[in-house]
């Protein structure tokens, strides 16, 4: 048995020895399709000497600074270039080293505002269920995932959740009244914060919100003073065809998060940025933020997402992801929709989820001790496709889908081989 500490302890993981692209092979040789760009975080693909040789340029120089110490070039240049693609109001950029990390720090900030404004009673954080935002401490218990809580819970803080709605499983629920009167109920002179994942990610298989919600999210939230926390962990960077998933689908949140797509799988690293009015409140009073991490700013966290960035600029890949994201899904949509089990293929550039179900006219999931998804899984790797696969979707239902988030240099003809392949798997 290994020395690692591997999260899952039974499955038998190969070793893997090089990447190209969109591909993997491992040290049989063996050769994988990455179709989901391992967890949504290859955007850019693997074996990018040229990129990994600009940020190793700047780690020659100088690799790591605290945050306390000393700024960077690299960090002053990254701020105002991401902040161009935000939507209007926001003013700053934190750099963290995960997106449960950047999760923490947004809603401290919002927190440490408020209270500096003098409203000390504004704490309590509304979320969503199905939703998912992190592994840490507050990132965790704003998480609706049961399962994932049930050895945790008593170091939990405690939140309550509302209803989001789904592409695929829709219910009979006025999901904006349920926001506003949970707001009341709980008072709003006591809610800080409403968290939520602006396209859904895994927890809810990429389900892009309906007409008219994240609008009305906004209205409802300005309406009580609270503010909004869009994660874009998973959804950001150009993952859904805008660089900020916000700005394309209407909503006009305080912070934004990001993850995954930031880095482009080469340093662990997340951004928060924030809005100028939360920003003033502490100018105003306190003139520090109460949250720092040993490599929060780390010059060579900021050398990996401003290369990142130019990269996707200057590949023009945020307008690539539109257009091909939308010749991916409708390929799903066609080949897949027609098998017996796919519920629903959902999402939005290159973010797509397949919605597996045992009954489609009931939309009933499989029993949970079958463990569809996984055995799945297991045989797509044994076909040489790679997929991100989800089991449960909420506190309160039990699901099998999977995540299809490839990387934005994917070709047509890779996207063709993958869906082929995953057709295969299903049938």
């Amino acid at each position: 048995m290994s020395n690692v500490l591997y999260r899952n302890f039974t499955l038998d993981l190969p070793q893997i020895a090089k990447g190209e692209g969109s591909w993997l092979w491992d040290l049989s040789g063996k050769k994988y399709l990455d179709l989901s760009g391992g967890a949504f975080v290859n955007a850019l693909g693997h074996g990018r000497e040229d990129l990994i040789q600009r940020i190793a340029d700047q780690m020659k120089k100088v690799s790591y600074v605290n945050g306390w110490h000393f700024s960077s070039p690299q960090l002053e240049e990254y701020a105002p270039k991401l902040l161009k693609h935000a939507p209007a109001g926001f003013s700053h950029v934190a750099l963290l080293g995960s997106g449960s990390e950047a999760v923490e720090a947004a809603l401290k900030i919002v927190r440490q505002a408020f209270f500096e404004s003098g409203k000390t009673t504004k704490h309590k954080i509304i979320a969503r269920s199905p939703g998912y935002h992190g592994n840490t401490g507050l990132a965790l218990s704003a998480s609706a995932r049961k399962y994932y809580k049930k050895f945790f819970s008593s170091y939990l803080t405690e939140i309550t959740f509302v209803s989001a709605p789904q592409e695929y499983r829709s219910k009979d629920i006025d999901y904006l009244a349920e926001l506003e009167e949970t707001i009341l109920k709980l008072g709003p002179e006591n809610v800080s914060t409403f968290i939520l994942e602006t396209v859904m990610g895994s927890s809810g298989a990429c389900s892009v919100p309906p007409p008219g919600y994240l609008e009305g999210v906004t209205a409802i939230c300005k309406k009580y003073d609270v503010k909004i926390v869009a994660d874009e962990v998973a959804c950001g960077a150009a993952r859904t065809g805008d660089y900020f998933a916000s700005k394309g689908l209407g909503l006009d949140p305080d912070v934004i998060v990001l993850g995954k797509g930031v880095n482009a799988g080469l340093i662990p690293t997340s951004v928060m940025i924030v809005k100028k009015d939360i920003v003033d409140v502490i100018q105003q009073g306190s003139k520090s933020f109460m949250h720092h991490q040993t490599y929060m700013h780390s010059p060579m966290m900021a050398a990996c997402a401003l290369e990142v960035l130019k990269e996707i600029e200057k590949l023009n890949l945020i307008e690539r992801v539109k257009t091909e994201g939308t010749y991916l899904g409708s390929l799903l949509k066609k080949e897949l929709l027609e098998l017996p089990h796919v519920g629903g293929v959902t999402g939005r550039g290159f973010f797509w989820g397949i919605t597996l179900v045992q009954d489609k006219a009931t939309q009933s999931w499989f029993p949970p001790e079958d463990k569809v998804v996984m055995k799945l899984f297991k045989k797509a790797k044994e076909l040489g496709l790679i997929l991100w696969p989800v089991v449960g979707d909420s506190e309160a239902e039990q699901s099998d889908s999977f995540v299809i988030a490839p990387p934005y240099t994917m070709t047509r003809e890779e996207m063709d081989v993958g869906v082929s392949k995953l057709k295969e798997l299903l049938r």
